[in-house]
């Protein structure tokens, strides 16, 4: 069997019988272009979000990486922190590899979410430069700031714990409950 035998809509588009007028078939090698019935990929519709062509914790673009918990798109280095804060934190999966994930629901929840908004909340409980939510002077202590793509590594995860721990609090008490 052909190739084109495996997959009859190939076939299709690439040949087109008609009967002519004398009832015989006419075979045109037109190249019969349908709307492509391909559904888009998961990182194709994910990146069209507002903020996800940028990764959520340090602005790289094109992220490829996606944390399922948080709802964040991820470059490929601050993936690697959030997958060492554990699954009960963040879940990473890849947008390109780890293709059961992406279900439509998954989809249609990244889609309602994007970047920006999941970082207006995961980001809101880190301390400004140097002041506390009291506003009283935090300047003896190491202030987070949100790094950069070519930032090192250390800083980016510095920035990643320090978004995590209000959740890391979270699971330590819900740990002790049980």
């Amino acid at each position: 069997m052909s190739p084109v035998e495996f997959q009859p809509s190939v076939s299709e588009d690439l040949v087109l019988e008609k009967k002519s007028g004398n009832g015989q078939h006419d075979v045109r090698g037109t190249h019969h272009h349908r709307t492509s019935m391909k559904p888009e990929k998961p990182i194709d519709l994910l990146r069209k979000v507002d903020g996800n062509n940028m990764c959520a914790d340090c602005g790289a673009s094109e992220p490829d990486w996606a944390s399922l918990n948080l709802g964040a798109l991820l470059c490929i280095e601050c993936s690697g922190v959030h997958r060492n804060l554990g699954v009960h934190i963040s879940k990473v999966r890849s947008l390109t590899l780890d293709v059961r994930v992406w279900e439509p629901s998954v989809i249609n929840l990244f889609q309602s979410l994007g970047n920006m908004f999941v970082n207006s909340i995961w980001e809101e409980m880190l301390p400004d430069d140097n002041s506390s939510a009291d506003g009283s002077d935090t300047s003896q202590y190491l202030s987070v700031s949100k790094p950069k793509h070519k930032d090192v590594f250390s800083a980016k995860e510095k920035f990643i714990h320090a978004k995590a721990t209000p959740l890391l609090l979270v699971s330590c008490d819900a740990s002790t409950l049980g």
